[in-house]
């Protein structure tokens, strides 16, 4: 089985603990496991420009953390204004930087793996006003984009290839027109379809294809378990870490280290289902 196509709360789960334990519990070598799991991850849900665009970003808030903050014992050098530059600082901000690239990357992985059915799945049942107005809109906002542009398009094949930017407004104005028209048109007959389905009658049922099977309570207990053995670690001081005034981590103990072991495990957990898929379905 495959992470994606694990039940809405398992995906919810595992992005709960993974996500919170990298952003309130800063450690270098969390925000590191986290990191290398969400860019595998994305590798395999597809490629994109975001590598790109992250690798820049993370590199600029690692290099303005020491500009600004001098904090820390162990200077290294000092800037032409008489600052001094410390190793507590940049180990600060290249961890910080860590930690942001992998809250930006678990978010996009988030919106590809927690698709606008499993959105629905927990929304509908509780606000199931909100939840499907949230689905309309989602749909609406991309067909009225594309409508739009079949309007601009009908437009220029009936009178031509606008000559200069007052000719492209008046276009585009007209195809705004036209697809607002459009728009109350079809939400006029949404609005009867759906009355006549019987929306908003009482003692209503709803619809969903998610059901709760054996193997996605095997895979919940195994993120509850991990999850609550690294914070178990925590909340015992084996995994302590501080920046300043000096860097001090906890003694090395075997409990400290497993806990990190099962990190690691829990980050790559929907990467391990993902093989085991291949291995089966090869």
């Amino acid at each position: 089985m495959r992470f994606s196509d694990c039940h809405p709360l398992v995906n919810l789960a595992w992005f709960l603990a993974v996500g919170g334990i990298s952003v309130f519990y800063m450690n270098p070598l969390t925000s590191f496991f986290t990191l290398i799991a969400a860019c595998v991850m994305q590798s395999r849900l597809g490629k994109g420009r975001l590598f790109t665009l992250l690798v820049p970003m993370m590199i600029v808030t690692a290099i303005v953390n020491p500009l600004f903050s001098h904090k820390g014992v162990t200077i290294l050098a000092y800037f032409p204004s008489g600052n001094p530059l410390t190793l507590e600082s940049i180990v600060y901000g290249v961890s910080a930087a860590v930690m942001l690239g992998a809250a930006m990357m678990l978010c996009v992985v988030f919106s590809k793996i927690f698709t606008v059915d499993k959105l629905h799945y927990f929304i509908g049942r509780i606000l199931p006003s909100l939840a499907i107005i949230l689905s309309m809109i989602l749909r609406f906002v991309p067909r009225f984009v594309s409508h739009i542009g079949d309007a601009y398009r009908a437009r220029c094949t009936l009178l031509g290839t606008p000559k200069n930017k007052r000719t492209k407004i008046k276009y585009g104005a007209a195809a705004v027109s036209a697809s607002m028209t459009w728009a109350l048109e079809n939400s006029l007959d949404v609005a009867d379809s759906m009355k006549s389905r019987g929306w908003g009658l009482p003692n209503r049922t709803s619809f969903t294809r998610y059901r709760f099977e054996d193997r996605d309570r095997d895979a919940l207990t195994a993120i509850l378990v991990m999850s609550a053995y690294f914070i178990s670690g925590i909340a015992y001081g084996a995994l302590e870490f501080r920046f300043y005034p000096t860097i001090q981590f906890s003694e090395v103990t075997p409990f400290g280290v497993s806990c990190f072991i099962v990190y690691a495990f829990l980050c790559s957990f929907p990467l391990l289902m993902e093989v085991r898929h291949g291995k089966i379905k090869n």
